[in-house]
């Protein structure tokens, strides 16, 4: 089974290019902060799901994504091997914060959108994802 979720804030804006003929495909990383360490996990989206998120991929946005992880290699001009682990996002969810007063007890991570045609809510943990200060970007 290849299946990868993470839920973490965009280290920069979403980079998006047309490739073979008119398909876009829209490349972005993800933060995720673990309290002590923080991993970084590149993201490829393409078709009409790229369309549709990269207006709002920016910088510091957090999250949600679910997909297959890939591995490519490729030989440079001066035959060095390079290589790439990402994820293939098959599902994303853009969120927003509610940070309320500043009070720990009150942050909340909620989707974007209507409430009628959301199926993710995903409540802040406090220990884990506490504040937004903590984000190394």
């Amino acid at each position: 089974m290849n299946r990868y979720s993470g839920m973490g804030n965009l280290t920069k804006d979403a980079v998006a290019k047309r490739v073979k003929g008119d398909n876009l495909v829209v490349n972005f990383t993800i933060a995720i902060n673990d309290m002590d360490t923080v991993t970084y996990i590149d993201a490829e989206v393409w078709g009409k799901k790229a369309e549709y998120c990269l207006p709002q991929l920016k910088k510091g946005k957090p999250v949600l994504i679910d997909g297959k992880m890939r591995y490519n290699s490729w030989k440079t001009k001066d035959n060095q091997t390079r290589s790439r682990l990402y994820c293939l996002v098959d599902y994303i969810k853009l969120l927003k914060y509610d940070l309320g007063d500043k009070n720990p007890e009150q942050k909340k991570v909620v989707p974007v959108g209507s409430d009628s045609d959301s199926n993710v809510f995903i409540e802040d943990d406090a220990e884990d994802y506490a504040r937004m200060d903590d984000i190394p970007f």
